[in-house]
């Protein structure tokens, strides 16, 4: 799915629509985490920050308002 379908599907059902944070999770994990770890040099706390970046997401997506992948990812990092 792209990036603006899985988030209006998590706004539409709610912040904490756990299928759409999910796939929202599943395609962004991967970038947020190696840009963390290139900065930390550290693959532990690398993981305990991607963590809490994603918790962030999890509080405060309902206030986010989508307008182009770019835009999301500047807001996510």
């Amino acid at each position: 799915m792209e990036l603006e379908i899985i988030l209006q599907e998590a706004k539409t059902n709610g912040a904490h629509s756990e299928s759409a944070f999910r796939s929202l999770y599943d395609k962004t994990v991967d970038k947020v985490f190696l840009y963390i770890l290139r900065r930390t040099g550290n693959r532990q706390e690398a993981s305990l920050i991607t963590q809490d970046v994603y918790v962030s997401l999890w509080k405060s997506l309902n206030r986010f308002q989508y307008d182009g992948d770019a835009q999301f990812y500047g807001y996510l990092f």
